[in-house]
């Protein structure tokens, strides 16, 4: 799981595209605002690691929206996701990573969550792969500790890199949450023989809640020295949580509104509700995400 190994296979074009420009315009435009898992600054100042290019153009070449570019665009993901599906068996368990995963790991971990992202828009057509992985990478995360904020406040990095490094993994199992909750609407609607992947509950989303928009799409040097809000997404979900303590979920709907909704509905779960109905009285919040 190295991020400077070069990918090889179909996927291999997209890196020699010479549309690059234009699909990484598009990868931002259309797909990032619901979906901030990369800092946008950082990507564009900075070469990135194949990986992660091939996520962003491929989700670029998706967001084109004509027949043949989606085509093209699945056997890309298609290919991706096989890598992907490779990768995470191999360290599924969190096995040679540090805890948390050292920076140099970040690039791989954001590659992963922006494909799974497109395997939302994809739909059905990405199953069992994209739902399979989820579980997977879902398993890694806790195993390097990505959901646990002490452990990501604890990497010895300089304290600009600190800040970035904490702001972009924290964002990760609030991506990976939200996909879990997307997929098995998917399955539940499409599938409903099968037992949904209740792997990832709210109270397990260790980490603070996000930085605003406008200083995470700033200048990195912003984000050093900012009065942190530090409240804990799980901290909500708590038995001792009291029901003021619920005013915090509007910072959430302010960072991403499907995610706070979708958390909202969690946090009005009764003891009787099943997980099916919960995500079917969810449902109507991801079609915003899908359409808006």
């Amino acid at each position: 799981m190295a991020s400077q190994d070069v990918p090889t296979g179909p996927t291999l074009l997209l890196l020699e595209t010479p549309h690059q420009k234009q699909l990484t315009e598009l990868y931002f435009r259309n797909f990032h605002g619901y979906w901030p898992i990369l800092h946008q600054q950082t990507f564009r100042n900075t070469t990135q690691p194949p990986k992660v290019m091939q996520a962003v153009l491929t989700v670029g070449l998706w967001t084109v929206d004509e027949p043949d570019t989606r085509s093209q665009a699945g056997i890309f993901h298609d290919a991706i996701l096989r890598c992907l599906d490779k990768d995470l068996f191999n360290v599924k368990d969190g096995y040679g990573l540090p805890r948390p995963p050292r920076q140099e790991y970040l690039p791989d971990l954001q590659a992963f969550a922006i494909s799974l992202g497109l395997a939302v828009y994809r739909g059905i057509h990405t199953f069992p792969s994209s739902i399979i992985n989820g579980k997977h990478l879902g398993k890694l995360f806790h195993g390097t500790g990505v959901f646990d904020q002490e452990r990501i406040d604890a990497e010895n990095l300089n304290p600009v890199t600190r800040e970035q490094y904490q702001r972009c993994t924290l964002r990760l199992p609030l991506a990976l949450f939200k996909i879990q909750v997307h997929l098995n609407s998917l399955l539940i609607n499409n599938f409903p023989q099968f037992k949904p992947f209740e792997y990832l509950a709210p109270r397990m989303l260790n980490v603070r809640v996000p930085s605003p928009e406008r200083l995470w799409e700033g200048d990195i040097s912003d984000l050093f020295g900012e009065n942190e809000c530090n409240v804990l997404i799980s901290s909500m979900f708590l038995d001792s949580a009291r029901p003021n303590d619920y005013k915090n979920l509007s910072l959430v709907i302010a960072w991403d509104f499907t995610l706070g909704m979708v958390l909202g509905c969690f946090l009005t779960r009764h003891p009787g509700e099943t997980y099916v109905a919960l995500i079917q009285r969810i449902t109507p919040f991801l079609d915003f995400h899908i359409t808006k």
